[in-house]
């Protein structure tokens, strides 16, 4: 079983250098697909690095778009699964040969794609089970394993929704083949999930996850765009995913967070976009009506 990896760069910093090695040594080819829009004096290391074949995208594409040459390149290649990592993230080395040796020693006719936990620091995994496997109805696509075989039996990366949505995206079109999709509870990925910052709510201090203003525009209209445009099973699949958008979060993006009134214009556009089917890469000069 031959297995290859890609990792999305949009103007990294220096760590990225350190987190490629905590998955490299276990892979056989890492496709670095790079997103930048400005340089880096660092770029030369990444093109050196044995086992990397370094694809420059010619600015930000999106993830979607990066993903999707980045599998193609895969399966034209000869691999069966792809990794699919953040420049941000870091995967949990010792526990590499656990996923590895799950997807060799099980069936895998029928899996779609498998990913495992994570979390904002790394945690070491104890005692528990890291064979046990749980199916669940999406997964982030940081730390994942992609079947490259059954990937060719759908759609695939849809390159208009750019950034957010893409992971569910992906996830749903494997299910609706009947592929599962399949989680290693206990092995942890160092992820970032996004800025925190610290608020007061009644004379209590909170700590709170917060996203930019046009990083809400692209959930928000993506989720709206899915749920509009895809099928009655897809949208049964999607609300799983219907509590990131419920009224809490949305009081605590326009209310809460420093950036409310930008966050409820991009919101406001972002849902609008999305139920017209407008999609790609933001544009300032688009107007709503």
């Amino acid at each position: 079983m031959k297995f290859a990896g890609t990792v999305v760069l949009y103007n990294p910093e220096q760590d990225i250098l350190e987190n490629i090695q905590t998955y490299l040594p276990f892979l056989e080819r890492l496709y670095v697909m790079d997103n930048s829009t400005k340089e880096y004096n660092f770029l030369d290391e990444i093109k050196n690095i044995k086992k990397v074949k370094y694809i420059s995208l010619e600015g930000n594409q999106g993830i979607a778009k990066a993903l999707k040459v980045a599998t193609e390149t895969a399966i034209h290649d000869g691999y069966d699964f792809l990794l699919s990592m953040d420049q941000d993230s870091k995967f949990p080395t010792e526990d590499f040969e656990y996923v590895k040796k799950h997807l060799e020693n099980n069936t895998i006719s029928d899996i779609g794609i498998v990913g495992i936990n994570f979390a904002d620091s790394l945690i070491k995994s104890n005692t528990e089970d890291k064979f046990e496997t749980k199916e669940v109805n999406s997964l982030i696509t940081s730390g994942s394993f992609l079947n490259l075989k059954n990937y060719k039996m759908i759609d695939g990366y849809d390159e208009q929704l750019f950034i957010d949505g893409v992971d569910d995206d992906i996830c749903y079109q494997l299910q609706l083949k009947n592929y599962k999709v399949v989680i290693l509870p206990n092995i942890y990925l160092n992820h970032n999930l996004g800025n925190r910052q610290e608020v007061r709510f009644f004379g209590k201090k909170l700590k709170i996850l917060v996203h930019s203003p046009i990083r809400y525009y692209y959930m928000y209209r993506n989720y709206h765009y899915l749920k509009k445009y895809r099928s009655k099973e897809y949208v049964q699949l999607l609300k799983t995913k219907a509590n990131n958008f419920d009224f809490k979060h949305f009081i605590k993006r326009t209310i809460l967070e420093k950036n409310r009134l930008k966050n409820f214009k991009m919101i406001k556009k972002g849902i609008k976009d999305g139920k017209r089917g407008i999609l790609g890469p933001y544009q300032e000069r688009r107007k709503s009506r």
